[in-house]
């Protein structure tokens, strides 16, 4: 690598990231133990001189739609995922709250149950896209062994994941095109509540959640347009990302061009 031409590397942190200088974790917002990112920085500088930009993923992805992405032409924007993460545009810039951590949709349980469960509640899937889809459909196989989704996955219950739904509702399976409506009605319901409280122009649906497709994507409109007051549901637009899993990474980089060239 021509280390002359890197002027900064960009960090997409999945997790929560304060404005402290020294603290970056990462990890479940209360079931996994977070884990402190804080010497990111100083081994990349250890192999490479430069500046560095760090931030949550859902922001990076945001701002990486705005940079690299089809542009969002808004001022205001709402990016979720299928997990506890969000990243919010609000007049043209990214928002992060007080202390930086803004935006986790995920909330202690009042149940009594462990944390890491109540977390679930809220959220269609973590960690790869869609598992919440998945784990469904593998439950569901009992219901519709004959379903388009098993022969895809050639019968193996593990092989099952989103985009074999997805490909399954494409060709027109029933319990496939359900199961991802019904996982877009479960996110859209968590939408709808973002939607009443910024009232966004946008929102965008990705980190390769938005791979499950029409079905999906319809069950998330149909939810907002039910649980959101109308005011703030006549023009909102609800669109897969541009840039699919390479938002996080793009939109990290697009933090280091920007930091760059006000610095020029």
């Amino acid at each position: 690598m021509d280390t002359g031409k890197v002027h900064g590397i960009g960090i997409g942190i999945p997790g929560s990231s304060t404005r402290d200088e020294h603290r970056s974790l990462a990890g479940g917002p209360f079931g996994r133990r977070p884990f402190d990112l804080r010497f990111y920085p100083w081994y990349f500088r250890g192999k490479i001189w430069h500046p560095h930009a760090r931030d949550n993923d859902a922001n990076a992805a945001v701002f990486g739609e705005e940079w690299y992405g089809k542009g969002l032409g808004v001022q205001n924007a709402i990016y979720l995922y299928s997990g506890s993460g969000c990243g919010f545009m609000i007049n043209g810039q990214i928002y992060r709250g007080a202390t930086g951590c803004a935006a986790r949709m995920a909330f202690r349980p009042q149940n009594g149950g462990s944390a890491r469960n109540g977390a679930r509640v809220v959220q269609v899937g973590r960690v790869e896209p869609g598992p919440g889809i998945a784990r469904t459909a593998q439950a569901a196989q009992k219901e519709d062994p004959q379903s388009k989704i098993f022969s895809l996955a050639k019968g193996k219950e593990s092989r099952v994941t989103v985009l074999t739904v997805a490909k399954a509702a494409e060709a027109g399976d029933a319990l496939a095109n359900r199961l991802l409506k019904e996982a877009g009605l479960r996110l859209g319901r968590k939408a709808a509540f973002l939607v009443n409280l910024f009232n966004p122009d946008v929102i965008v649906v990705g980190g390769g959640i938005e791979a499950a497709g029409a079905a999906f994507l319809d069950g998330v409109r149909e939810a907002v347009k039910q649980m959101a007051i109308p005011e703030a549901t006549d023009k909102l637009r609800v669109i897969p990302s541009a840039l699919g899993e390479n938002g996080v990474s793009l939109g990290a980089a697009a933090f280091v061009a920007q930091n760059y060239f006000v610095s020029v």
